[in-house]
């Protein structure tokens, strides 16, 4: 054993070792609270505590590390990544809960992998000509990552040593005059680079400076004008959709790691980079439930589609990492704000309410698809909702104010923890938020000196009152977003009315005529099970003002919901009046359709919103005309004109992941004297869909008009064909596909089709 690695098992304090203690040019003004001090209750700790019982517990531990016990080509690329997600979100959580059985399953897995480690320190699953290819060094990551911080909370020294041995290998392989960092993992490198965060929280516990200088080889390897320049493009442009190739999971795993270097080194232009990316998502990237990238890219200012591909997991988990790393560093509330505005939607809604499943993907209307199987989505949202502990109670870092502390989150919750002076500090929080403004805190210290105490006021609490011990704080003692006391001697009770409101979040570009509401940081839904005892809910419709909506919190059992005002379309084109259930986001979409937009009646568009709205849109070439067809009005077209002949033409939306659908309405685009059809003297049009599978044909457009090469026959521009899809054809799909034969008008020696809209709809009366 190393003298470094000796020194260290020696600190374990309570099962949580503490770091060796690297100088460090920029240290963090803030720091969080020891996890095992923290106990939060109410909703939260409730989804915290299913977390653990659920996918944490549950999890095939066989499973996680057959890869390992079996390397070579049959494995999946990256399919390595998993064990070490489980490991560090497991040891967060036992931090947190100190849970027995989850320890002795962490030992079990942290025991396995270990031993599948080669004799030179490799732990990846690929062969060994394959070694360093693809992701494998990306895997590299993410078991140094679980083994640290598995060590950190058991003193295990056959963790630390098994990542001495695989950064010595790292080392040992690539460098200036070896291999090619950036050459051994994908989007341009970006993600072998992430190595960076575990190569420093190694060079952290050992204190070796081999590996600080390999951290800082990455960081100038990316730099290189073949790579992906993520710091001089964001200090250059602030912008990260210009970054690489805007692969956005990646790209938050360097900067993470660029955060550390910076508080390490004193490198600024690290930080800045950072904060420059930190601040162009917050302001340009979110949707409204705190998620980001469509694709798993980040997409143009307002490109935010509402279903497949929504708000990858894996970047939710990044963008905590992030939004906690900016926060302990600068002490900036802003990303606090966006932290809450994460965790109480976007966040909690990838997973199951009951902790057993996980979404790829989590869609703002349709339905939610979950999961528990070996996906990289799946593997980071047990790491992120471990991550919201740490993110409750912080406090100030530096030996003159570490008796200062920041109830950073409001929530049902208890801190106890040590003063520097050994005595005790207790503060705990009684309140039903978000569901409620009404807080009330009771802190209490040892002895005379006390401590400081600061409450981060929410960004949705416009006009917060205080009072303490029962006398009222005047607002002007409110320091920013900050409310300052201190508690010594006497115990303090302090009473917070943050007088939360409803709000209306109208929508735009491919929202427009939908509005959503929130009420304090949490997005409101329309679920359709919620609503099964009113006929016909799937088409409700809203007056946007809250009068006429009258909004009301309910709690049914241990369910918060929402009831307001709606109206239901008749059959014969009257408005019926109904009282609609809405749901938290995070609670909506778990058995059936949900929303979170809802229709403003007076912009109700009787074509409907598509589902696949604003999804990404192709044919099979491009013509003359290339308007939208994914955006509901049918006043544009794309047309397939470029001069040449096709035995067949398609046009086609993408969601790019699952999406339950049983309607589809094809409009027809614009006949011109050279085609824009469809020729059916042959087969009418079909409809394909494709998922995981190749494509197939689900249904044709029985109803389209009888064409030829020739002649459009009775077709009108803009005309609308809605299909039905036999049931025994259903299942969810990434792609809906419109094909046919084109036509060719007076120009046999070319063709073409056109098509104004594809639409998706699911209608639950046909199920």
């Amino acid at each position: 054993m190393s003298q470094s690695v000796a020194m260290i098992a020696l600190l374990t304090v309570l099962g949580t070792v503490q770091a060796a203690p690297v100088r460090e040019q920029r240290p963090n003004a803030l720091e969080p609270v020891p996890p095992a001090d923290v106990k939060i209750g109410g909703y939260v700790g409730n989804r915290l505590d299913r977390n653990l019982r659920g996918i944490l517990l549950h999890k095939d531990e066989n499973a996680l590390l057959q890869s390992f016990r079996e390397r070579g080509p049959k494995q999946s690329a990256w399919v390595g990544e998993h064990i070490g997600k489980w490991l560090s979100a497991a040891s967060w959580t036992y931090a947190y809960s100190h849970d027995e059985q989850m320890l002795a399953k962490l030992k079990r897995v942290a025991g396995g992998l270990i031993a599948t480690q080669m004799p030179d320190g490799y732990l990846g699953t690929y062969a060994e000509q394959d070694r360093w290819t693809g992701w494998d060094v990306w895997i590299h990551k993410y078991n140094m990552l679980g083994l640290l911080d598995y060590y950190d909370v058991t003193g295990d020294v056959a963790a630390i040593e098994a990542c001495r041995k695989m950064g010595d290998l790292l080392v040992g392989t690539f460098g200036p005059d070896k291999r090619d960092i950036l050459k051994a993992g994908e989007n341009l490198g970006m993600a072998s680079a992430s190595i960076l965060q575990p190569v420093l929280m190694l060079y952290r516990r050992t204190e070796e400076q081999r590996y600080l200088d390999f951290a800082k080889y990455i960081v100038e390897a990316t730099e290189r004008p073949d790579g992906p320049r993520i710091v001089s493009t964001l200090l250059e442009n602030s912008d990260v959709q210009k970054v690489a190739n805007a692969k956005a999971y990646e790209m938050l795993s360097d900067i993470i790691g660029m955060i550390d270097l910076h508080r390490i080194s004193g490198d600024d232009r690290l930080l800045q980079a950072a904060t420059a990316a930190g601040d162009d998502i917050i302001r340009h990237r979110l949707y409204i439930t705190g998620g980001c990238t469509f694709g798993e890219h980040f997409r143009n200012e307002g490109y935010l589609p509402n279903v497949g591909h929504v708000a990858e997991t894996c970047v939710t988990m990044s963008l905590m990492q992030l939004y906690r790393d900016l926060q302990h560093l600068t002490g900036d509330t802003k990303c606090a704000d966006s932290a809450e505005n994460l965790i109480f939607n976007h966040l909690l809604a990838c997973q199951r309410p009951d902790g057993e499943q996980i979404c790829y993907y989590t869609p703002l209307w349709g339905h939610k698809f979950y999961m528990d199987l070996l996906g990289c989505c799946i593997s980071s949202g047990p790491r992120a909702l471990a991550i919201i502990p740490s993110t409750y109670y912080l406090r100030w870092s530096s030996p003159a104010t570490q008796d200062r502390f920041l109830v950073n989150l409001i929530g049902e919750s208890t801190l106890e923890t040590s003063l520097p002076n050994n005595q005790k500090a207790r503060i705990e929080q009684h309140t039903d938020y978000p569901f409620s403004g009404k807080v009330r805190i009771k802190a209490t210290a040892e002895g005379w000196k006390g401590y400081s105490l600061s409450v981060r006021m929410p960004a949705s609490a416009s006009k917060p009152t205080i009072s303490t011990n029962g006398q009222p704080v005047p607002l002007d003692a409110l320091s920013g977003k900050m409310f300052n006391v201190v508690v010594r001697g006497t115990p303090l009770e302090m009473d917070i009315d943050l007088h939360l409101s409803w709000k209306i979040i109208e929508g735009s570009r491919g929202n427009a005529g939908l509005f959503t509401l929130q009420y304090g940081p949490v997005i409101y839904a329309f679920d359709l099970h919620a609503n099964r005892d009113v006929p016909g809910a799937i088409n409700c419709v809203f007056d946007m003002d809250l009068k006429s909506l009258a909004p009301q919190l309910v709690k049914t059992g241990d369910q918060w919901m929402a009831k307001v005002n709606g109206h239901i379309r008749q059959a014969d084109g009257s408005w019926k009046p109904a009282q609609i259930t809405l749901l938290p986001f995070a609670d909506a979409g778990v058995r059936d359709y949900f929303s979170v937009w809802l229709v403003d009646r007076a912009r109700h568009n009787p074509n409907g919103i598509s589902l696949f709205t604003q999804v990404h849109e192709n044919c099979s070439r491009p013509g003359s005309n290339r308007g939208s067809f994914a955006d509901n009005p049918a006043a544009t077209f794309t047309s397939t004109d470029n001069g040449e002949t096709r035995d067949q033409d398609w046009f086609e939306v993408d969601a790019g992941w699952h999406t339950k659908f049983n309607v589809i309405i094809f409009r027809h685009g614009k006949a011109t004297p050279t085609g824009g059809w469809f020729d059916t003297s042959k087969a009418k049009p079909k409809i394909l869909f494709k998922s995981w599978h190749d494509y197939h044909e689900v249904a044709e457009i029985a109803d389209y008009p009888a064409t030829t090469a020739t002649s459009p026959g009775t077709l009108t521009d803009g005309q609308a064909f809605r299909v039905v899809i036999p049931k025994n054809k259903r299942e969810p799909a990434f792609r809906v596909r419109i094909a046919g034969t084109p036509a060719a008008g007076n120009n046999p020696a070319q063709n073409s089709a056109s098509c104004s809209e594809i639409q998706v709809f699911y209608d639950p009366a046909l199920e």
